[in-house]
């Protein structure tokens, strides 16, 4: 998993809603993706995002690395709480309910909660154990990844976790300071 410096990627994600119009459905999403690039927002669009989903989206970046380094554990990213796969549904559906109906008190509430993974996570064939390909072989700093001084080791670390993947071929590790 690279994570990326979480102030850039917040205006760097806003960046991309802007592009793509602030688009609901992937449908959309697509139909806009030509716009990709393309011109730069308005300062004042980003402060008013900012303003209003800043907070929201970073509890969405913290839970998002949790979920990788968890294996899929179902957790409410507003609360890190425990969740249920009913509410856990509804939380992978943010374009559809507004954030007061995803509350976990309103839906959850009480109750007590037995972990469950993502049905993604969980056993199927022909993978024995699919949990093991929710959790993350390795975090490396985006940002250190294309620094000149940290980013060969970086890269190098990332070598060593494909060398060890079936089906994947990859450059030998001596050829790799090269190509960095």
């Amino acid at each position: 998993m690279v994570v990326n410096n979480i102030r850039r990627s917040m205006r760097e994600y806003h960046d991309i809603l802007w592009d793509i119009g602030y688009a609901k459905t992937r449908e959309v999403a697509f139909e806009m993706s030509e716009n990709l690039y393309t011109a730069s927002p308005p300062i004042d669009d980003w402060l008013v995002w900012r303003d209003l989903r800043v907070m929201e989206e970073i509890h969405w970046y913290g839970w998002f690395i949790d979920y990788w380094m968890e294996g899929g554990l179902m957790r409410d990213m507003f609360t890190g709480k425990i969740t249920t796969p009913e509410h856990w549904n509804m939380l992978m559906k943010p374009t559809i309910y507004t954030v007061e109906e995803l509350r976990y008190d309103r839906i959850v509430g009480d109750q007590v909660v037995t972990p469950s993974y993502d049905p993604n996570c969980e056993d199927h064939e022909p993978y024995h154990d699919n949990r093991q390909h929710c959790i993350a072989d390795l975090v490396i700093s985006g940002d250190d990844l294309m620094d000149h001084q940290f980013g060969p080791g970086e890269s190098a670390k990332l070598g060593q976790i494909l060398d060890n993947l079936e089906n994947v071929e990859v450059i030998s590790p001596d050829a790799r300071k090269c190509v960095w």
